[in-house]
């Protein structure tokens, strides 16, 4: 059974902790987390909860996300961390890649924490992979000591000044030499200049120490003018008097595991720069320097297609030859990949084919081997993605189109991310003008109310009657606050109930002047929508109960105040209670002699539900009703 994914947060905001929740359960709902506030607490957990992935702020009053970057580095380096945080600037964030974090994401910016989340898992998988390997490679090395470079892949032996004395025939294999050229030349002859001064400067340092040759990584040229990366492990020959005369060892052909390297520092490279780059252009370029670190990119394009017009357009192009803009898609190459939606390796023999077809015709000047691969948002192809060349038709081979295959996925997804701002940024313009009425009425009536109220206390002398006077001013006030915040939703049929319940609360408390130090709020509500008619009445019964709460329940200005919401066979139950000195005597709901209860009672009315009161332990408030739609809030009776 897969074991869920352990995520520990170090984190001092408990709302931005709940955001990054939400946007891990889109990509993985089987996880569990846990919230760290300092440094003991993060040292506990490390060591008991044993985290997967670390995501942890940058700024924090007692305990920095540097902080918890150095303990992680020393404990558990293995482990992903990444800063989120919505204070990173440039520098700030090559100061923490450069200290050790894997990733960063900004917090206004969580659509990519998913995305940064993935990227290290399965860089830590890989890492993990690795390392058994070099570990197998270790153990290897030890039990067989000689014996293993028997079985290696070109065993080779040199004199004291680098020449080769013998070598087996395996040689060919590798660089694509017989023995007899490579017999009576050192390493350093099929070096290029660079290269071969490193090595012979390594090589005279470990001859004067007089230890073995221990991995040493070093590029060829092989006869095809291939470069070959092969790993060098050696052992001393010596005379009888103790004295070095060569060097025997083997030579391993590691190119492909070091292209294996490469490709994966360069995806990285790309997925940082989908997360920090907002300039398409500028992303064109950049994925366009990191690929060209392991394919030929000196002709590179990103092309869309049209499909009202059957256009083809380049918003990135690189050409020896040939300058487009746009073309007809028609049969070209890039229109053949857009329509069967599958990434293409054409050789010069294979276009010929297409071309006799029917399938395909050439346009511009003729390339010897192209490379596309198609751009798809949800499964619709809306471009390609190509690289060519015009004269060497074995620069790319068929692995990598699956580099361009990748690659090419993750520039639809920017794509797809920069239509979504751009519908979010469409949408957030006709809510502001919507929104702009609605508060304009709703808080010029409530202005008015709270004026007319404060116009007529001045004239009261009673002290109980001003009281009440006062209370009605701040009611209203806070109703005007509940507008206020429910009206900035993002959904303009929905709320997210958790955040605009927290919002509320944190608003009653500064009314009242609570210290959340000494009175504590739990709020248990989680993915919860409610439309506006529902979320209004539920708002105003926190408003009452919570305000109940804080002045009358905790006398000595210490308690703690829980709001839960449940969902349960087509019952929701709004719960507000306190663990304060409770409510003396016996209460009528129905006919209350308080405003307030009055007040809760017809809102549950109105919501069709049914008010419970229990007064075990302080006192709680349950108010449970179907979901309904509910097309006013209406007018409270008294």
């Amino acid at each position: 059974m897969k074991k869920p994914l352990k995520i520990l947060m170090v984190e001092d905001n408990l709302f931005d902790a709940e955001l990054i929740r939400l946007e891990l359960r889109k990509i993985n709902k089987d996880f569990e987390s846990r919230i760290v506030q300092d440094e003991k607490n993060f040292l506990n957990e490390l060591e008991t909860f044993q985290p997967d992935l670390i995501l942890s702020g940058y700024t924090m009053p007692q305990f920095t996300g540097l902080d918890a970057l150095d303990i992680a580095k020393k404990k558990c380096p293995e482990i992903p961390f990444i800063i989120v945080t919505g204070t990173l600037n440039d520098e700030i964030a090559v100061k923490c890649i450069r200290w050790g974090a894997w990733d960063y994401v900004l917090k206004d910016r969580l659509v990519h924490l998913g995305h940064a989340v993935k990227n290290a898992i399965k860089l830590k998988a890989e890492n993990e992979k690795k390392k058994l390997a070099e570990d197998a490679l270790r153990e290897s090395e030890k039990r067989f000591k000689d014996i293993s470079f028997s079985m290696a892949d070109w065993i080779w032996e040199v004199d004291e000044k680098g020449v080769y004395t013998y070598c087996s025939d395996k040689v060919q294999n590798v660089l694509g030499y017989s023995v007899d050229e490579i017999i009576g030349k050192t390493p350093f002859d099929f070096m290029d200049h660079e290269e071969a001064e490193k090595i012979k400067n390594i090589f005279k340092q470990i001859l004067e120490q007089k230890k073995p040759i221990k991995d040493l990584e070093n590029w060829n040229i092989n006869k095809d003018d291939r470069k070959i990366c092969l790993l060098t492990n050696g052992i001393p020959i010596l005379d009888e008097n103790g004295n070095i005369t060569g060097y025997r060892g083997v030579d391993k052909d590691i190119t492909e595991r070091k292209k294996a390297e490469d490709i994966q520092k360069t995806l990285f490279n790309i997925s940082n720069a989908l997360n920090t780059t907002d300039n398409m252009p500028d992303l064109y370029s950049k994925i366009r320097e990191f690929l060209g670190d392991v394919i030929d990119t000196t002709n590179f394009y990103v092309a869309l297609y049209d499909e009202k017009t059957d256009m083809i357009s380049l918003p990135f192009d690189v050409d020896e030859k040939d300058e487009f803009e746009t073309f007809p898609a028609g049969k070209t190459l890039t229109k053949y990949v857009i329509k069967t939606g599958k990434p293409l390796f054409a050789s010069m023999q294979f276009q010929n084919e297409l071309v006799k077809q029917g399938k395909i015709e050439i346009i511009g000047t003729r390339s010897e081997i192209w490379l596309g691969a198609p751009l798809k948002i949800e499964n619709k192809v809306i471009g390609v993605i190509a690289v060519q060349s015009y004269d060497d038709p074995n620069l790319y081979t068929e692995k990598d189109i699956e580099i361009l295959t990748f690659v090419s996925e993750e520039i639809a997804l920017a794509f797809k991310h920069k239509q979504a701002d751009e519908q979010i940024k469409r949408d957030l313009e006709e809510k502001g003008i919507l929104l702009q009425e609605i508060h304009h009425r709703v808080k010029n009536n409530m202005q008015i109310i709270s004026s007319l109220l404060k116009l007529q206390s001045a004239h009261i002398k009673d002290k109980r009657t001003l009281e009440l006077f006062q209370n009605s001013r701040d009611r209203v006030k806070t109703m005007s606050l509940i507008h206020d915040a429910l009206y900035r939703s993002k959904d303009l049929a929905h709320i997210d109930f958790a955040d605009y319940v927290r919002k509320l609360a944190t608003q009653i408390f500064i009314s009242y002047g609570a210290n959340s130090n000494f009175i504590k709020l739990k709020i248990d509500i989680k993915d919860v929508l409610l439309d506006i008619s529902t979320a209004i009445p539920c708002g105003l019964i926190i408003n009452e109960l919570v305000s109940n709460s804080l002045k009358y329940a905790f006398p000595e200005g210490k308690g703690e105040i829980g709001i839960s919401f449940t969902y349960n066979n087509k019952v929701n139950t709004l719960c507000v209670k306190d663990n304060g000195i409770g409510i003396s005597g016996k209460i009528n709901l129905e006919n209350s002699s308080t405003l307030g209860l009055l007040l809760v009672n017809s809102l549950t009315k109105q919501l069709d539900g049914t008010l419970k009161l229990e007064k075990v332990k302080g006192t709680s408030f349950k108010i449970a009703f179907k979901k309904t739609e509910l097309k006013t809030y209406g007018k409270v009776e008294s």
